[in-house]
C-alpha cells in the first residue's frame, strides 16, 4: 500500500501587534519554502486597533509582504473591543476563556480572549460581516476559509459562513494539545465540547452540506513542537489504516519570530516566541522520514485535501 502524507501549513493572524521581525521571518520562509502553500487566516482587528503605528496602507503592505505567492486566505476573528465597536456591536468583556472571568489585556487591547459565540447570532453576524467587508476594503477578497478564535465555532457560526459564502472551515482542533498548554481552562472546556472526535488522525469531512470542515488536527506550533509532532506522526504511521494521511500544522504570525515585551505578571503568562523554526524542525523531519520509508510526500493547497 502505497502511503500518501499531505502535509498542510497554517497561519493565525491574532490581531494584536505586528512586528516587523515576524513578518520579515515569514518573508524569508516563503523564499525558502516557495512550493509550501500556506492559510493565513487574517484577523481585521489590525485595520480598528487605534494605536497601530501604521497607516491602513503600511498595514496592507506589510500584511502583504508576509504572504506567499501561493497563499491562501481565510477570516479568523478574535473580538477584540476595537473590532466589535467598530462593527457597530455591543462589546463583552467576558467570559474570557483564558481567566473565566473578564478578558485579559494584552499590551494596550482588550477582548482577544472572549469566545465568538459568547454573541448572540445577529452579534455574530454582523461580526463576520464587519471582518469580511474590512478586509475587502483593504484589498483582501479572496477569503476562502475561515477559523474561530480559539478553534471555537457552532452550528449558527457555520450557517452564517454559508450565507456569506465562505464553505470552508478549519476551527477544528484536537482537544488534548488545548488542555495540554492550556488546563482547566475555558478553552480547555470548548475545544473538548465543539471537537470531542478530533484526534491528530482526524481528516477532512463534510460538516454540513454547506460546509467542509478541515481540521487543524496538529494544531500550532506553541501547541505542539515539532518533536512532539513528528513523534505522533511515526506512531501513526508505524501502522497506517488508510492510504492517504492529513497533517495539517502551523503557527502564529505574532510569534513567528518574536512576541511583543510583556511587563505585568498577568501578561507574562503569555510570553513566547520563535515557533517558525518548529515548522521548519518539522518540515524537515517530515521529508527525511518520508524519503526514507519511500512515502509520497506532497504539500497541497488545503482545499485540495479533502477525498
Amino acid at each position: 500500500m502505497k502511503i500518501k502524507v499531505k502535509f498542510v501549513l497554517s497561519i493565525d493572524w491574532e490581531g494584536n501587534s505586528l512586528l516587523k521581525d515576524n513578518l520579515k521571518a515569514m518573508n524569508e520562509f516563503n523564499k525558502k519554502y516557495p512550493h509550501i502553500p500556506k492559510v493565513h487566516f487574517l484577523n481585521p482587528a489590525y485595520y480598528t486597533n487605534l494605536s497601530q503605528e501604521f497607516s491602513k496602507s503600511e498595514l496592507t503592505k506589510w500584511i502583504r509582504y508576509a504572504i506567499g505567492e501561493n497563499d491562501e486566505l481565510g477570516l479568523h476573528i478574535h473580538p477584540w473591543k476595537s473590532f466589535v465597536k467598530a462593527s457597530r456591536v455591543q462589546y463583552k468583556n467576558s467570559p474570557s476563556y483564558i481567566s473565566g472571568h473578564d478578558s485579559i489585556a494584552l499590551g494596550d487591547f482588550l477582548g482577544g480572549d472572549i469566545p465568538l459565540t459568547a454573541y448572540n447570532e445577529t452579534e455574530m453576524r454582523k461580526l463576520i460581516q464587519s471582518g469580511l467587508k474590512i478586509l475587502k476594503e483593504n484589498g483582501f477578497e479572496q477569503i476562502k476559509y475561515f477559523r474561530g478564535g480559539g478553534w471555537v465555532s457552532s452550528p449558527k457560526v457555520w450557517e452564517i459562513l454559508a450565507n456569506e459564502g465562505i464553505f470552508y472551515e478549519s476551527s477544528a482542533v484536537c482537544p488534548k494539545f488545548i488542555a495540554h498548554r492550556y488546563p482547566d481552562t475555558m478553552l480547555e472546556v470548548l475545544a473538548k465540547t465543539s471537537w470531542p472526535f478530533i484526534t491528530q488522525s482526524s481528516i477532512p469531512y463534510k460538516l454540513t452540506n454547506n460546509l467542509t470542515e478541515f481540521p487543524n488536527n496538529y494544531c500550532l506550533a506553541d501547541y505542539l513542537s515539532a518533536d512532539e509532532a513528528f513523534e505522533l506522526l511515526q506512531n501513526d504511521l508505524s501502522r497506517p489504516q488508510e492510504k492517504s494521511y492529513y497533517l495539517h500544522y502551523g503557527w502564529h504570525q505574532e510569534t513567528a519570530y518574536k512576541t511583543i515585551p510583556f511587563t505585568t505578571p498577568t501578561e507574562e503568562k503569555f510570553r513566547y516566541t520563535h515557533y517558525l523554526f518548529q515548522v521548519e524542525e518539522l518540515i524537515k523531519k517530515v521529508e527525511e522520514f518520508c524519503a526514507k520509508r519511500g512515502y509520497q510526500l506532497s504539500y497541497p493547497k488545503l482545499d485540495q485535501t479533502y477525498t
